[in-house]
């Protein structure tokens, strides 16, 4: 009796394997496009809802700028509740600034920090000017922090839903295609908004924004192989010129002229299409995101039938997703590289960040070392102590001359 019921279970899990694949093959491979669009990015979140709760999940995933962002982060395994959870919590205000808290600045630095309303960059032994207002180091160590649980991974496509974004590249104007490395210096460059924020220094070139050549990057679904195209876009069309009215609206829909004119084209190949409606609400609107996650949650809810009748379609039975830690485990240092440092003493600069190798490393720890040594480096450190040494070494000068004057009197 014991053999009959083991042969009937093994049975049993064999054809639910089999049941699994045969589906996993059949069906057509599923790709999801997220358009660029600032703040209003993140009603996404809604419709990522919805699509999941009718079993729709994507085999691949790409996006631009803000797309990128949402599309990457869901890409390595958060779940659209988390990602609602993660940008309540965010304060916007604080990581779209030039500040960093005073708690990340060492005690004889805080003296220096922040006291001029403007700072200007010396390149060369020049006056520069930076290359956007936002340099944008809290939302770099905020990405950082976000995309931790990536760092495991060579390749973008060793993620649990493989993933491309796009920038563009400064040096050429062409597209670049992110596919490894960095997930999180990937997002920052997709993201940046020419004048608004710094360009990426990628060693060879500066990156700007995705948006400027490719803001619905479909083409990408279609390399990586997709057979059914999900699109969903929060950009605006051409606007009406006498409607622009500001400088900064005029350069930049001069800048996406090529990529507002591709996407018309790109929108026809979406299979399913979603443009989701944000009216009153721009792509600088980060302030209002509870409102925009509400919009979201809306425009997800009334889809949700679209979404299941096309799970019908695909014969996408609902299956579960598990999530990530959203503060996952420490990760183990097995190696420390510096580039790009002539002036400082590698010790030194080992010492301020605190790295060991083969110890285990907690992202906490790492983000208050991290934020305090980007902002103020080891380099201006290091000269700030000479300075100090210099002044020391001056008044000692100066009152010893004055005591040998006072006894020749």
């Amino acid at each position: 009796m014991k053999r009959i019921f083991l042969l009937i279970l093994i049975l049993f899990f064999h054809y639910t394997l089999f049941a699994q694949n045969n589906e996993n093959n059949t069906r057509p491979k599923i790709g999801l496009v997220l358009s660029g669009g600032g703040a209003k990015g993140f009603a996404y979140v809604g419709i990522l809802k919805a699509m999941e709760e009718a079993g729709i999940r994507p085999d691949y995933v790409v996006g631009t700028s803000i797309g990128s962002i949402v599309g990457g982060l869901y890409a390595i395994g958060y779940s659209p509740d988390q990602l609602d959870t993660i940008i309540r919590a965010v304060n916007w205000d604080m990581v779209l600034s030039n500040n960093v808290p005073l708690t990340y600045i060492s005690y004889e630095e805080k003296e220096y920090y922040n006291r001029y309303l403007i700072t200007l960059p010396f390149i060369n032994g020049k006056l520069s000017l930076p290359s956007g207002v936002i340099e944008g180091q809290m939302l770099s160590d905020l990405l950082n922090k976000l995309t931790w649980p990536a760092m495991k991974f060579d390749s973008f496509d060793d993620f649990p839903i493989p993933f491309r974004c796009v920038a563009t590249d400064v040096s050429t104007g062409e597209t670049i295609v992110f596919d490894k490395g960095s997930l999180a210096k990937a997002l920052r460059a997709s993201m940046s908004i020419p004048s608004a924020f710094t360009a990426v220094d990628l060693d060879t070139t500066l990156a700007v924004d995705g948006g400027i050549l490719n803001n619905f990057p479909v083409n990408e679904l279609e390399k990586m192989g997709a057979d059914y195209i999900i699109g969903f876009n929060v950009s605006d069309n051409m606007a009406n010129a006498k409607d622009i009215g500001s400088l900064s609206g005029i350069l930049t829909q001069v800048s996406m002229f090529e990529s507002l004119k591709r996407m018309e084209k790109d929108i026809e190949k979406c299979d399913f299409y979603i443009k989701l409606d944000l009216e009153g609400y721009g792509v600088s609107d980060f302030g209002s995101s509870k409102e925009i996650l509400a919009i979201g949650d809306k425009i997800g809810n009334e889809n949700a039938q679209r979404f299941k009748d096309l799970a019908a379609q695909l014969s996408i039975k609902p299956s579960k997703k598990e999530s990530i830690k959203l503060n996952p485990d420490s990760i183990k240092l097995k190696e420390i590289k510096i580039e790009g440092n002539v002036r400082v003493p590698q010790k030194l600069i080992l010492s301020n960040m605190n790295l060991t190798l083969g110890n285990m490393f907690h992202k906490k720890k790492w983000n208050v070392r991290y934020c305090g040594f980007t902002e103020l480096t080891v380099l201006k450190r290091y000269f700030m102590i000479l300075n100090k040494m210099i002044l020391i070494l001056k008044n000692l000068f100066c009152k010893s001359i004055l005591k040998k004057n006072h006894q020749q009197i």
